[in-house]
């Protein structure tokens, strides 16, 4: 079994580390799967494809993703049905390797209102991803896969969050706490669950955690502090 899907990819503004991608302008992103990378050729036309590493060989750009943040890569390739992706910021000199996360056709897709809408996205510190099914994207268009680059995506996640902030977010700080007054045999007051730097100083301590682990704070910082959704979700 094989699916064939469009790939919807959105950087985050800055990365995780609170670094620009590039000077004075966006990034240059490509998609890695198991076998091989894919370079966009835009809304309309089907994304390059490049087996095993080659698209690392000298000449290669990013397409029509040079110097953009969000980026559509048409009719990608999915071996069994599933595979692991790899956003790759292309670089001169060295490369900006961010996570991989398993992927697979995201069968809640569907297009309502000549706009696209996924359920099942993906979205770690650095960037956020939806994996169209290749028959939806071709039905819904240039000006919806457009709209699903620009603003769908960046919706869908700003939904997520609020999703963790109610289901797991609220759970978190309690539990700390709780954690920080049995080791500590110290009293720890409520007005400080919002604070981020006591979520990470209780995985510090307990070790889940390495304290010098740079990006710990600002991603707590995005789970616990108390700000507008809209500032959680830049």
């Amino acid at each position: 079994m094989a699916d064939n899907v469009t790939i919807v990819l959105r950087l985050e503004p800055k990365k995780a580390s609170g670094r620009n991608w590039d000077i004075g302008r966006g990034a240059d992103p490509i998609i890695c799967l198991t076998d091989g990378c894919y370079v966009s050729e835009g809304l309309a036309r089907n994304a390059r494809y490049y087996r095993g590493r080659s698209v690392f060989l000298p000449g290669v750009r990013a397409g029509k993703c040079r110097n953009r943040l969000s980026c559509v890569f048409r009719n990608v390739h999915l071996k069994a049905g599933k595979d692991t992706v790899q956003p790759i910021d292309l670089d001169a000199f060295e490369h900006d390797f961010l996570e991989r996360r398993p992927i697979q056709a995201d069968q809640t897709c569907l297009l309502a209102d000549n706009n696209i809408q996924c359920s099942n996205g993906i979205f770690t510190a650095n960037y956020a991803i939806w994996a169209i099914p290749e028959a939806i994207a071709k039905a819904a268009g240039k000006q919806a896969l457009d709209y699903a680059r620009s603003k769908g995506l960046h919706d869908s996640k700003k939904d997520y969050i609020n999703v963790f902030l109610r289901d797991r977010g609220i759970r978190l700080p309690t539990a700390v706490r709780r954690f920080h007054n049995s080791i500590a045999e110290t009293h720890v007051s409520r007005r400080r669950l919002p604070s981020a730097s006591f979520i990470t100083e209780a995985f510090f301590i307990a070790g889940i955690e390495n304290r010098e682990n740079f990006k710990t704070g600002p991603i707590y910082g995005k789970i616990v502090d108390v700000r507008p959704i809209d500032e959680l979700a830049h």
